[in-house]
């Protein structure tokens, strides 16, 4: 029996495929965090940044404008991309708590933003970000209405406080780790 899977497009319009186990796995992470209080939630997205914070540290920006193929993202794309992440997802907690269903298109995956700034330039947006989205989980107050949801393309219908917990697993796990990817290529600049 073949294993169901989940595909939708990434930057690139490519099929990115998610096998069902690995999605269920994901989906109950989500839940469960998505059970924690705001603050834990928070928390949650201050390790996201740190880790970020941490990969950067002493970055130059030759290194961030590296690609290690023309069709791949460098640094600076990742950094666009989590921005523009960050401030769709605020904006789906900030719909879904007041019990409005935004498309979910408000924090597209596929979706970059622009990377003409310098490395600089994008830290200081990404640090908004995340402050944006840090206050917005906060300003959730400690019983939010999580009868609303939107729907994410692979992990289903999510509230508002696991559409916060998704922000950990995207921005500080998976692009986190393409970062270091980017940085252990062999010609990334040293």
């Amino acid at each position: 029996m073949t294993e169901r899977a989940h595909t939708m497009r990434n930057h690139r319009g490519e099929a990115v495929t998610l096998p069902e186990e690995r999605r269920r796995e994901i989906v109950d992470y989500l839940k469960h965090q998505g059970a924690k209080t705001t603050e834990e939630l928070a928390a949650l997205i201050d390790r996201s940044q740190a880790i970020l914070d941490d990969l950067l540290s002493g970055m130059t920006e030759e290194q961030a404008a590296f690609r290690p193929d023309p069709d791949q993202w460098s640094v600076k794309d990742v950094l666009a991309h989590i921005d523009a992440s960050l401030h769709g997802t605020a904006r789906i907690i900030e719909a879904t708590a007041r019990g409005e269903r935004p498309s979910a298109r408000s924090a597209d995956p596929a979706s970059v933003g622009s990377s003409d700034a310098s490395l600089d330039e994008l830290r200081d947006r990404v640090e908004e970000a995340y402050r944006r989205v840090r206050e917005t989980v906060l300003d959730l107050g400690p019983d939010p209405d999580l009868s609303v949801t939107v729907r994410h393309p692979f992990f289903d219908e999510l509230n508002c406080k696991e559409w916060a917990a998704f922000i950990y697993l995207h921005c500080g796990r998976d692009h986190t780790n393409q970062i270091q990817q980017i940085m252990a290529h062999p010609g990334f600049p040293r």
